[in-house]
């Protein structure tokens, strides 16, 4: 069984864990879990992984920004084999829409995905995009002054 997550942002949720597997649930010999430029905050656990019988389990991080969230991952029963590139720490700043506000910690530290929009049908970047389901985008406002003419 594969699993592929992508742009995802897990806030304020009233669970310990963002992502519960047990690999009695696959068909097959492994269950494979990828997730690509993941927000979560705050969670006890962020994934934790559980063995039943003698099934493996694949896990892959890419560019997942974690706050308050002690405990990577649990795995109380085994070990399954991470690979993980960019897991960062710091301050998402998400406003009450759960949006980025300037500032953010994921801002541009994403990786190109399969996701070429954002949650609000805004177009991702060609270069790095970022972290989450959001992507934020800079607004400028400018003053309009008439005058008449003299």
């Amino acid at each position: 069984m594969q699993l592929e997550l992508v742009c995802v942002t897990a806030a304020d949720n009233d669970v310990p864990s963002f992502l519960y597997c047990m690999t009695h649930h696959c068909e097959g010999d492994c269950i494979t879990v990828t997730d690509t430029n993941t927000l979560l905050m705050p969670f006890t656990n962020a994934s934790p992984f559980d063995q039943v019988g003698s099934r493996e389990a694949l896990v892959r991080l890419t560019h997942l920004l974690a706050n308050k969230v002690p405990t990577l991952h649990v795995t109380p029963k085994f070990t399954p084999t991470f690979s993980g590139t960019e897991t960062l720490t710091g301050d998402p700043r998400l406003d009450a829409g759960y949006r980025l506000r300037a500032g953010s910690a994921a801002i541009d530290t994403g990786t190109p995905s399969a996701a070429t929009d954002d949650i609000d049908g805004q177009h991702r970047p060609v270069g790095l995009p970022d972290i989450g389901a959001e992507e934020w985008q800079l607004t400028v406002f400018v003053p309009l002054v008439l005058r008449d003419p003299p």
